[in-house]
């Protein structure tokens, strides 16, 4: 599961890089791994990714309101500066 978590974080962080907006879909993702996973093992990591798809559904939605917009890095020159 781990790297199945790894792989949304990455694409995520390269989405948001690329774009300057974070996928409302990572939010569901992470809520519809983290809700079932606290019923079935209540002691775990699961209140994390609850906590995590509530705080990106957050971000999209204000990103989807305008308020935090930013251009998309046009050239590779550019975002090789920026990472």
């Amino acid at each position: 599961m781990s790297n199945g978590l790894l792989a949304l974080g990455t694409l995520s962080q390269r989405i948001a890089r690329d774009t300057g907006r974070l996928p409302a879909q990572l939010g569901w993702y992470l809520l519809a791994i983290g809700v079932p996973l606290q019923i079935l093992y209540p002691v775990s990591g699961a209140p994390g990714l609850i906590v995590l798809g509530v705080l990106a559904l957050l971000a999209a939605r204000r990103d989807s309101a305008g308020e935090s917009r930013r251009t998309p890095l046009s050239t590779t020159t550019d975002r090789e500066h920026c990472s």
